[in-house]
């Protein structure tokens, strides 16, 4: 199902598209890996700093020691080939001795019961009908998946940002 209504794919098309990952692409070329610099220019610096800033909005200053400057200079000068999947926790505890004690948590992904996604499904619904005119989103086919995932409870609005993303897009 697309995400963008007539009007707007028609503004993003796929050229314009190419140009700007070109221009960004090419802002990550001189590092000493391109393809690591531009993932954490485009994820962690944007979006994981952010959950941290938020989530400590009224503390004065938060710092995100995987964000710091030297780290991230020291990382990059490591070649691929001796990174596994100990390095992260390995580069921390190095860098930052006084919090090397402090275990990270189990990495586990939630599943979301059937009624839980089901009732996430009907709230894209009721506010894809309320809310959205059209012009940015396809409307009518992301109500037909709203409402098919509202009867069956599947997890198609659950993978990635999809009803993150659908929320934002249609919100005022």
């Amino acid at each position: 199902v697309a995400l963008l209504g007539s009007r707007s794919s028609e503004l993003l098309d796929g050229d314009r598209a190419a140009a700007r990952i070109r221009k960004e692409l090419d802002l990550h070329l001189e590092a000493p890996d391109p393809a690591l610099s531009l993932r954490f220019q485009s994820y962690s610096m944007r979006e994981l700093s952010l959950t941290c800033n938020a989530m400590l909005g009224s503390v004065p200053t938060v710092y995100t020691p995987f964000n710091d400057p030297e780290l991230v200079r020291f990382s990059w000068s490591i070649s691929i080939e001796h990174v596994d999947s100990a390095f992260h926790t390995e580069v921390i505890a190095r860098a930052f001795p006084e919090c090397a004690h402090i275990p990270y948590l189990a990495k586990t992904k939630p599943k979301p019961s059937r009624r839980f996604r089901r009732q996430v499904a009907r709230d894209l619904f009721a506010l894809l009908r309320r809310k959205s005119d059209g012009s940015l989103l396809d409307r009518a086919a992301l109500m037909r998946r709203a409402a098919r995932s509202s009867v069956y409870g599947d997890d198609w609005f659950m993978w990635g940002r999809r009803a993150h993303l659908t929320t934002y897009l249609v919100w005022e």
